[in-house]
């Protein structure tokens, strides 16, 4: 993952529920800022007031998504 984050101009990560528990996900997006990297969130839409750390309720967020119980 390390390789793949130095090489990528642009990071884009997905935050959802299940992947928001994660320690990687932080630690990732941590990774790439340090890097100077640009990072696009892709966040569940209900996830925004609980966002910590390098992506939280501050940044302005350019996409939102949420998923339609079925």
């Amino acid at each position: 993952m390390a390789d793949g984050i130095i090489n990528a101009k642009v990071i884009g990560s997905i935050l959802t529920r299940k992947s928001f528990t994660t320690q990687w996900i932080n630690q990732e997006i941590g990774f790439a800022t340090a890097l100077n990297k640009k990072v696009i969130p892709i966040v569940e839409s209900d996830l925004i007031n609980d966002l910590k750390g390098f992506i939280h309720k501050q940044i302005r967020l350019a996409i939102q998504f949420s998923f339609i119980n079925q």
